[in-house]
């Protein structure tokens, strides 16, 4: 799970592949946490999860399924933007490093 920015948001990878967000009503204390749709996409499990450190407004998502995906919070919820690389091995790790940049791992 990861933290977006500012606390208001946490993001989890399912074992299905599919990933989950919570968002924050940071008016009430403790903060009320509610789920948002479901990202949906990866045929295997995800294995990590990177926001995009400016905005937190794209989200990277890598996963058993030789792929890592690009997600965008639209006016409609969540959609995946592109597959910035599918790596024909199973990825285990990544970061957005900013400026439009990404890297990923194995191990």
């Amino acid at each position: 799970a990861k933290w977006g920015q500012g606390g208001e948001q946490i993001v989890a990878q399912g074992y299905g592949g599919s990933v989950h967000i919570w968002s924050a009503d940071m008016s009430v204390q403790p903060p009320l946490f509610t789920p948002l749709p479901c990202i949906t996409g990866h045929f295997a499990p995800a294995t990590d999860l990177s926001w995009e450190p400016t905005r937190g407004t794209y989200l990277l998502s890598a996963s058993k399924d030789q792929t890592a995906r690009l997600w965008a919070n639209t006016d409609e919820g969540w959609r995946e933007l592109g597959r910035p690389q599918v790596h024909g091995y199973d990825m285990t790790s990544l970061v957005c490093v900013g400026g439009g940049r990404a890297r990923g791992g194995e191990v």
